[in-house]
């Protein structure tokens, strides 16, 4: 009677470990990796704040007197909010503001000066009509149609610039940012 008891032993362990510390372990692992994403979005963030230090934009696209210089996410923002903090910044005189928006249309009429695309395969000829507006488009994935594509290497953030785009966007990127980027 002992040794059948020892050989349900470890079934018995097995059982407690799937309902019991199983589900725990994967909310933990969970927690981890929404931290995570949550870290890389924070990174992301910073570096297109710091782009607005290094990009002019031309004068007719931005607000006269009263107005806001607005950053637009595309559809979405797989953030988490995140992108909120640029709401306590400034483009020089101009408060930050944080915008959705799911057209064309709605880009121009906000108008947007920074727009984030987290996935532009699904929006490629929507982006297309963006080509000569004076938006930055900065996208989380490669996509010949975004001026600026942010890599997520190591933990890093790199990013690639398409200057040829920028110019066709009449937008001005200082040389100490197109040295730091990697060029098309």
């Amino acid at each position: 009677m002992a040794a059948l008891s020892t050989s349900r032993q470890p079934l018995e362990i097995l059982r407690h470990i799937l309902t019991g510390w199983l589900p725990l372990l994967i909310l933990f692992f969970a927690q981890a990796a929404a931290a995570q994403g949550a870290e890389e979005y924070a990174l992301k963030a910073a570096f297109i704040h710091n782009f607005t230090f290094f990009i002019e934009w031309p004068s007719k696209a931005l607000p006269q007197q009263e107005g806001f210089f607005s950053v637009c996410l595309w559809k979405s923002d797989p953030s988490g909010g995140i992108f909120g903090v640029f709401e306590e910044r400034h483009y020089k005189e101009l408060p930050i503001r944080v915008v959705r928006v799911n057209s064309i249309q709605e880009i121009v009429s906000k108008p947007c000066h920074i727009l984030f695309v987290p996935d532009p395969s699904k929006d490629a000829q929507q982006l297309k009509e963006l080509a000569d507006a004076p938006v930055l488009t900065v996208c989380d994935l490669p996509s010949p149609e975004c001026i600026i594509e942010l890599h997520l290497v190591e933990r890093k953030v790199r990013f690639k610039i398409r200057h040829q785009k920028a110019k066709q966007a009449s937008l001005v990127v200082r040389a100490q940012l197109l040295q730091l980027g990697l060029q098309e």
